[in-house]
């Protein structure tokens, strides 16, 4: 009788620590050259002309790795799709250059994107550009149910990012985050910040984003000829 008394103790010593190390999650990303992610991406931008809708595909590939834990992705936009007031619009029928950005080990951007820095591409990066806060946690580990207040500088991109996140929970290996963030950088200037209210769906195992639904207002002039006001985006990953 005691040894199953024993056994069932350190059975559920066991299922309290398995729970406890699901119910803690740190963002931190796991890459491999030669690693490829397909996401699928739908946008409706609103502009004071009209709003306009916005479906592509992102293929990534992994380029380089560093020690730093850092890597080079390689973003390539592929057949991209438009429409204006419900009118489709002509579209070019070759992809659109590929754009090579640094990633930390959060999956944050590092320093600027190296390629197409013009045109068709060029715009639709920097107007996008919001899309590197899609799951943002920073850099403590949430607890489940627990909202951590964010507060975070970045000197070399020159943006204050204040807010809170939410982990909801963990499930079959996925993180849940509800995020509501206020962005300052160089391109908000003196106005009035980005506001950025996301869930996101991110792979444990890996740190890769899974699922991104969000809602964006407040999007500074990017000085490309694309003045967005607003933006409702879905984004999810395809890659089996």
């Amino acid at each position: 009788m005691r040894k199953f008394r024993l056994f069932g103790l350190m059975l559920v010593a066991v299922a309290a620590t398995a729970f406890a190390m699901q119910d803690e999650f740190l963002l931190t990303r796991t890459y491999k050259e030669g690693d490829k992610d397909t996401y699928k991406l739908a946008v409706t931008a609103n502009m004071s002309l009209g709003s306009a809708d916005i479906n592509m595909l992102m293929n990534q590939t992994v380029k380089k790795t560093y020690e730093t834990g850092e890597a080079d992705i390689e973003t390539q936009i592929a057949e991209m799709r438009m429409s204006f007031g419900g009118q489709e619009m002509p579209m070019p029928d070759q992809d659109m250059p590929a754009i090579v950005q640094k990633f930390d080990k959060f999956g944050r951007p590092v320093g600027q994107p190296q390629g197409a820095s013009g045109g068709m591409a060029g715009g639709m990066m920097s107007q996008m550009s919001f899309m590197r806060y899609a799951g943002f946690t920073g850099e403590k580990p949430l607890k489940v149910g627990e909202t951590l207040k964010i507060d975070a500088k970045d000197e070399k991109d020159e943006s204050h990012t204040t807010g809170t996140v939410l982990l909801e929970k963990i499930a079959d290996g996925v993180a849940f985050i509800t995020s509501n963030l206020e962005v300052k950088n160089k391109q908000t200037g003196s106005g009035a910040p980005m506001k950025i209210a996301m869930k996101s769906q991110v792979l444990v195992a890996s740190g890769k984003l899974h699922k991104v639904d969000g809602d964006v207002t407040n999007l500074p002039d990017t000085g490309q000829g694309m003045t967005v006001d607003s933006v409702k985006l879905i984004m999810e990953r395809t890659t089996k």
